[in-house]
C-alpha cells in the first residue's frame, strides 16, 4: 500500500500524490500545473485518507470453503474409487442363464423330448441350492451399497458446506465510531 498525500492547487482542489511523483509536475482539472514537493517536502502535506483495503483475514467463509472443499472432494474420490471395485456378478452363472434363455428361444423348433430337457432345467434352476459365487456376490453388492451410501452422504457433507460459505456474509469495511 503507498503512502498518498494531497497537494492543494490554487483552485482549491487537492490533489492525491505519492513518493514515486517527488520532483515532477502534475496537472490539476483547472489546468494549473503544480510541482511536485521532495520528499522531505511531502511529509509537510496533509495525508491523503487510506482507502479499505478487502480484508485477507481467515474467517468463518474460509474455513467453510476449505473444510466443504475437502470433503467434498475426498467423499468424490470415494465415490469414484468404489464405483471402479464395484462386485461383479460372476460371469459362469450369467453364460449358464444366457443358454437357457438361447435354449427357450427355440421352442417351437424342438421335439417333445428337448422341450421336457428344458423345462427340467428350467424347473432344477429354480430348485438347486445357490451357487456359492452368486451367495458371494450377494454379500459383496450389499456392503458395497452401504458404503457407497456413506460417500455420497459425505461428498454431500461436503457440497453443504460449500453451499454454507455462501450464506456467511462478507467482512465490510471497518467502521469507525460516530463522535
Amino acid at each position: 500500500m503507498t503512502i498518498e498525500y494531497l497537494l492543494p492547487c490554487t483552485c482549491g482542489e487537492k490533489l492525491a500524490v505519492d513518493r514515486s511523483q517527488a520532483g515532477l509536475s502534475v496537472r490539476c482539472r483547472c489546468g494549473a500545473e503544480l510541482a511536485v514537493p521532495t520528499l522531505r517536502g511531502l511529509a509537510a502535506l496533509e495525508r491523503a485518507p487510506a482507502e479499505a483495503e478487502p480484508s485477507q483475514e481467515w474467517g468463518p467463509r474460509q474455513a467453510l470453503w476449505l473444510a466443504g472443499g475437502w470433503v467434498a472432494a475426498l467423499g468424490v474420490l470415494a465415490v469414484v474409487v468404489l464405483w471402479l471395485m464395484a462386485p461383479r456378478y460372476p460371469q459362469s452363472q450369467i453364460d449358464e442363464q444366457l443358454e437357457i434363455v438361447r435354449r427357450a428361444a427355440d421352442i417351437e423348433a424342438m421335439t417333445p423330448k428337448q422341450a421336457l430337457d428344458l423345462w427340467n432345467a428350467l424347473a432344477e434352476g429354480l430348485n438347486r441350492q445357490t451357487p456359492p459365487g452368486i451367495v458371494a456376490y450377494g454379500e459383496a453388492a450389499v456392503i458395497y451399497r452401504s458404503r457407497m451410501r456413506m460417500a455420497l452422504v459425505v461428498a454431500g457433507a461436503g457440497l453443504v458446506l460449500l453451499g454454507a460459505a455462501f450464506l456467511v456474509p462478507k467482512p465490510g469495511p471497518a467502521r469507525s465510531p460516530r463522535p
